[in-house]
């Protein structure tokens, strides 16, 4: 990397600048622009018309400051040729010296009469522009709506995808989903930047088809007759069972139970068991029915019993083994489903700008980015745009 020296900068070929903000981005595109105005770059016969350079920067105010700008600049430049003697820019010093004065001076008087017809834009209207002036080489439609802001249809494609894929789910799975405290709303922004740059490599990358992933139906399976059969028996036998856990509460560790709460946990019992099946997880108060929490929380000098005094604690040792076995996959689920999400929302969008003619700033980008690498009519298209 070198250095930028603006009176040696080659006017012909390719260039990139690197620059950070406030470092003098629009300066340099102002000089650029006023050497390609004056001098006659190598393999030509004169210097560029104001109308045959092309400035493409990223925002409407950017391109109004860039009018500005060049304005001023040509202006100065004007005084100072016409001044011989008067102050001027480091620059505007070496070209007044090595320079004819008279083409120099009527070069800067016709930029400044003609400088409306400066091709100045933003760099989604320059895409836009070309594909509707070249529509046939193209391949584009010759009207069409732009998009400033695609969210509306956006979202309706991410509502669309989570009816369909969550809708006709078994329950535990929507559990899940519910659990990331996901939305259409908030997956919008995760998914937009995809959406948007479809070449981008998602990380971590969406999981192969494993054994664990093929087995979830059998997981599923597994979760809802457990959770079923302890339904059951709570249902049926819920005051047996309570009396079974308070006759052991004398063997019991109290820190782990303290039976103060213990309505609390069997209303909170009651809510859990109540309709369709759950996962058990470690938070709720059913982990309390658990044999193998009931072995592990018993007094040191006692001999564990509780568990074995109800079939229940037994049933709901199976439901959390099934419960932990499911919830082994979730993490490869997840990652597949968000994977899956963002390809059926990318194809979803697509497909509805088609048919209604509409096409987002960034479509506008790709669609010129496609016609120019066409095989066969991008060399073309690049030369009727260079004309």
């Amino acid at each position: 990397m070198q250095p930028l020296d603006l009176n040696t900068l080659p006017l012909e070929g390719y260039a990139l600048i690197e620059a950070s903000a406030g470092t003098g981005k629009t300066y340099t595109l102002v000089n650029v622009c006023l050497r390609l105005l004056l001098e006659t770059p190598p393999g030509r016969e004169r210097p560029y018309a104001i109308e045959e350079i092309l400035m493409v920067t990223f925002t409407e105010a950017a391109t109004q400051e860039l009018g500005d700008r060049l304005r001023k600049k040509l202006q100065e430049a004007l005084n100072a040729f016409c001044e011989p003697d008067s102050p001027a820019d480091a620059l505007l010093m070496r070209l007044r010296k090595r320079l004819p004065q008279e083409s120099s001076i009527q070069a800067l008087r016709r930029a400044l009469r003609d400088i409306d017809l400066a091709r100045i834009s933003t760099i989604h209207a320059f895409c836009q522009q070309t594909l509707a002036r070249h529509a046939l080489r193209s391949q584009s439609p010759f009207q069409v709506e732009l998009l400033e802001d695609q969210s509306h249809y956006l979202l309706q494609a991410i509502e669309d995808y989570w009816r369909n894929s969550l809708y006709p789910t078994d329950p535990l799975w929507v559990q899940q989903i519910l659990a990331q405290k996901w939305s259409p709303e908030c997956l919008m922004n995760t998914i937009r930047p995809w959406v948007d740059i479809p070449e981008l490599e998602i990380l971590p990358a969406a999981p192969e088809q494993s054994p664990e992933l093929a087995a979830v139906k059998h997981l599923q399976v597994a979760v809802n007759q457990s959770f079923q059969r302890v339904q059951a028996l709570w249902q049926t036998e819920r005051d047996p069972i309570i009396a079974a856990l308070e006759r052991g509460a004398s063997e019991l560790n109290g820190n782990s139970y303290r039976f103060k709460n213990a309505n609390e946990w069997y209303r909170d019992v009651d809510r859990f068991l109540s309709g369709v099946a759950k996962i058990a997880t470690d938070k709720h108060p059913l982990i309390r029915f658990r044999s193998t929490k009931l072995n592990q929380s018993v007094k040191k000098g006692h001999i564990p019993s509780i568990a074995a005094s109800h079939p229940f604690f037994d049933q709901v040792e199976s439901l959390y083994q099934a419960s932990e076995a499911l919830l082994g996959t979730q993490q490869q689920f997840l990652l597949r489903w968000q994977h899956q999400l963002g390809q059926e929302v990318q194809q979803r969008l697509a497909q509805g700008k088609r048919h209604r003619n509409q096409r987002s700033l960034h479509d506008l980008l790709k669609d010129l980015a496609h016609a120019l690498a066409a095989p066969q009519s991008g060399p073309r298209l690049a030369q009727a745009i260079h004309q």
